[in-house]
This record gives C-alpha cells, structure tokens and sequence, in this order.
C-alpha cells in the first residue's frame, strides 16, 4: 500500500518513511504492509530482505508456468528505493565507497541489474525469450535530496548532465531509462536508440496491442471518466514506423509543465508533489548535484527557480535546461501558456477523503495494512 516500508519487516515506521502520510503520521507503527493473494503476508520478521522475497516470488512463476499459455509479469523492484538499508552482502562489492548512501544505492541498483538477468535466464531456460517482450522502465529521476531525519533515507541518486531529480519537473525528474529486450523484439531493433517520446502511461495501451485487446474504458467512460490517456508504440518501437516518427509529441507532465515537440514550458511547482517547502511558481530542485553527502543538504536548501512567469526550454538542442529562451519566443510562450491552461481544465483529481484514525486503530490491531472499499455512506 505505501512505497517505503522497511525492507526487512515489511512494516510502516518513522524510519522507513521519508514524509508520514499515513497511519504513521499519528504515531500507529508496526502495521505490517505486505499482501500476497488478497491477504496479509506475514512471517517475515526481519528474516529476509522484501526485494529477495519478490525476485524469489517473480522466478518461481516463471518456472511453474504452463510456456504455451500467454504470461504477463509485472516486477516492481522495491529498490531502488528508500529506506536504502541493502544487505551488507550487496554492498560488499562497494565497501570502498566512503559515503553510506552512495555505497547503499550502488548496491541496490546492482541488485535490480543483476535479478534482470535472473529473469532474462529463467525465461531462456523455460523456453519462452524467443516470444517474449521484455520492458524495463524507472518510474521518475533518482532523488537528491537529504533525509530530515535518518541517514537510511537519503536520495542517494544522479542524474547528471540533468538538472534536478525527483519531485522535480526538471528534466533530471522525469527524463527516465527505459529498454527493450526479448525474442520477440524484430532484430532489426536490438541494440538502437529511439530518441521519440514515449510516456510512461503508454506501456498500457502498447501491452494491449500486444495482447490483442482494447486499452478503451468502456465501464469509466460511461461514468463520465476522462479516457484513456496511452498511445499504443509497438508500431515505433518494432520498427513498422521509422525513428522520428512516433506518434506521442505532446506531454501534459503536471498542472504547471508542458511537453510539445522540442520545447518545454515550465510554470513553477507541480502543487501534486510532496516538497513541502516549495512556493508557487518555483521550481525546485534548481541544481546540478549528486544525492548523497553534504551536496544532498545544498540540493535542498538551494534556491528554485522562478518560473511564475513561464520558463522555456529546447530540450532536445538542450537537455540540461541550461538555456531559459522564454524572452526570446513570447509568442511561443504565449500560446503553450494557454494550451496548459486548457489542458488543466481536464484534469482528473477528485476528492479522495481525508485519513480517518479509526481505520488506523483497527489496521493496528489486526497488524495488517489492508485495502478497502468505501460504502455509499462514506463515498
């Protein structure tokens, strides 16, 4: 249910969790957060680190299953991920990195590196690569910013030549590494870049091709939801359309950032976001800097970027945001100023309710964070 609990007790605490949030916030931990088939997975106990139990999980499906039925895997790597608290055998090969956060990130990153392989093998072995497509996606830049309060919950990452990270809308926030491998993949594409834009929220409607199946909503639409908002890009990525000729050219990143064509509009800070200190209008983050030692603390306490009057960049000539051109293209400026205002106008954000300590007290005495399902009198 959250993103950061500890990694060996699968659990919720003010040490795992950079920004409490949740039941932890009013001071309720030890909640265990781990589900597997509806239910709460317990008996860890500290006796096995959570990313082992999901790459153990993910390659004991791929060896059970039945190679002539169709098999979509989702992992989702707890690494690389706060707290940054590896076993020491990973961060063995690493022990010569002074900082502890670098040394912890190296070998968690190492980690997802190496358990890729393990899967790319396991599916070798069962006889299923050759029809096999194979994504790997990070999900945002690596965060460079400080722990308030512990040293297992620095950033720990680089983006450079990038400016920013995480929680930012620079470029070294959502500029993200992706790859393609597998048998199925035409040869013809093995080993090339593809400098096309491709939106996170495209793997869906891309996996659907895939699958010979619709990615349209017909249940949300009719309830008055936004549609789906993917474009299917095997057509680019399989080669059928030529490098430079991918259908996605525009990205409505956040409320105040816009993506079209070459250029980048930057209006201030994502209001979604969870940098607490940050004003309006300004972009945070405005660094070119590493996530550990004492560069995480000036990452944070330097200055953003003010933008309130629209900042404009030419990403693809300069993807290190070093060059603001807003002055020298009002027009430009001008017009995407107003298509993200008109695209703000459909935003999906409703009202999700407020925490309620109830559900908290009763999570805490079943000892599992457990979904639920409102009911008409609490929509």
């Amino acid at each position: 249910m959250h993103d950061a609990n500890d990694y060996y007790t699968s659990t919720l605490s003010p040490t795992s969790v950079v920004l409490p949030t949740g039941c932890e916030k009013a001071g309720i931990n030890g909640i265990v957060d781990l589900t597997k088939d509806g239910g709460p997975a317990y008996g860890l106990n500290g006796t096995m680190w959570e990313d082992y139990l999901f790459m153990t999980e993910s390659l004991s499906r791929i060896n059970d299953h039945n190679a002539s039925q169709p098999l979509f895997l989702l992992h989702a790597f707890h690494s690389v991920h706060t707290p940054l608290n590896p076993p020491k055998e990973l961060e063995e090969p690493y022990k010569h990195f002074i900082d502890p956060t670098r040394r912890a990130y190296a070998a968690m990153t190492t980690f997802v590196d190496t358990s890729i392989g393990q899967v790319v093998t396991a599916l070798k072995d069962k006889g299923m690569w050759d029809n096999t497509v194979l994504v790997v996606s990070s999900d945002n830049g690596g965060p460079i910013y400080p722990s308030p309060t512990h040293l297992d919950l620095f950033g720990g990452a680089t983006n450079l030549p990038l400016r920013g990270g995480k929680t930012s809308d620079w470029e070294g926030g959502i500029r993200v590494n992706a790859l393609l491998g597998g048998g199925y993949l035409p040869a013809r594409m093995r080993g090339r870049e593809i400098d096309d834009y491709i939106h996170m929220a495209d793997w869906y409607a891309t996996f659907c091709a895939l699958a010979g199946v619709s990615p349209q909503d017909e249940i949300a639409e009719k309830y008055g939801l936004p549609r789906v908002d993917s474009l299917n890009q095997w057509p680019l990525l399989s080669g059928e359309v030529a490098p430079g000729g991918g259908e996605r050219t525009q990205m409505h990143i956040s409320p105040v950032t816009l993506i079209e064509g070459r250029w980048k509009l930057l209006m201030g800070s994502d209001p979604g976001n969870i940098n607490k200190h940050t004003k309006p209008g300004v972009v945070p983050f405005n660094v070119y800097g590493v996530g550990y030692g004492f560069q995480a603390f000036l990452n944070f306490l330097t200055p953003g970027r003010n933008c309130m009057k629209g900042c404009l960049y030419d990403i693809q000539g300069d993807p290190t945001e070093s060059n603001d051109v807003a002055q020298d293209n009002p027009e430009l400026l001008q017009n995407m100023t107003r298509k993200l205002s008109q695209l703000n106008q459909g935003i999906f954000d409703p009202n999700r309710g407020s925490p309620d300590l109830n559900a908290c007290y009763k999570m805490q005495q079943t000892g599992y964070y457990a979904p639920f399902a409102a009911t008409k009198s609490n929509p």
